[in-house]
């Protein structure tokens, strides 16, 4: 995936689009919500993000696509799926998630506890959850979207874009692996403050899949190529799915 040094502008675009785009998605949902009469907050924008993310999803693999034709590269090529490694990357991707999860956890521990050190005792539910009203109903159709389209478009969507596209050139532009692979986690962790249901919460998001990114970044530099992750990914996507589960079921 290592290439010949290019400019930064499109390593960069792609890397951070997604936040802003994802940030923007969410106000609209609040708005949405609050124009037709219902008072919401931050969460309504977090318990939709399966959905709005899945249509940034689709932006980004039009932009990838194109550049694919601009680039003159094929995004299978990144992906590199192979038949006859296909069991060992099942195993590898789950061993990948579990050790990409584990990680993201203590990160995420070790952020509340030092909140807390900062701010006095902090109650973890209050911070994360703040005022979501889990008894949001939510249409089944999103429910649909949570759990079947969501994780199977996102994982090889954002990989292909953060991993794939972005970092490498990032390496090659700027001459350093871990400023290539930091930049693009900076990214991939500032993007998830999407699915945070308060604003405390967005710092907990932001350093727990910036480290998820750093691990993600340096297996994908070590072995050039995306399907492990891919699999590690949507195995890691499959939780985000039950949140709107959850609130379509409340609702019914």
């Amino acid at each position: 995936m290592l290439m010949k040094a290019s400019g930064w502008n499109w390593p960069l675009f792609m890397a951070f689009i997604r936040w802003p785009l994802l940030m923007l998605a969410g106000a609209m949902v609040i708005l949405l919500y609050r124009w037709s009469g219902i008072e919401v907050g931050l969460y309504a924008g977090a318990v939709w993000a399966t959905l709005t993310v899945s249509l940034v999803n689709l932006i980004c693999l039009a932009l990838l696509l194109w550049r694919g034709r601009v680039e003159r590269f094929r995004l299978r090529d990144l992906m590199g799926f192979r038949r006859g490694s296909l069991w060992r990357d099942l195993g590898a991707g789950l061993g990948i998630s579990l050790l990409l999860f584990a990680l993201m956890v203590g990160t995420v521990a070790a952020t509340f506890l030092l909140i807390q050190t900062v701010r006095g005792p902090l109650i973890f539910a209050q911070l994360y959850l703040g005022d979501a009203d889990f008894s949001l109903a939510l249409p089944w159709w999103l429910a649909a979207v949570s759990a079947i389209v969501f994780p199977v478009l996102n994982a090889p969507v954002e990989e292909l874009q953060y991993r794939g596209y972005a970092q490498p050139r990032l390496i090659a532009r700027s001459g350093s692996v871990w400023l290539g692979i930091g930049l693009t986690a900076v990214a991939f962790g500032l993007q998830h403050t999407a699915f945070a249901f308060t604003l405390a919460a967005m710092p907990l998001f932001v350093v727990g899949f910036f480290v998820w990114g750093l691990g993600a970044g340096w297996i994908a530099h070590r072995q050039q190529r995306l399907a492990p992750l891919i699999i590690a990914h949507f195995i890691s996507n499959l939780s985000f799915g039950v949140v709107p589960l959850i609130f379509a079921l409340q609702g019914g």
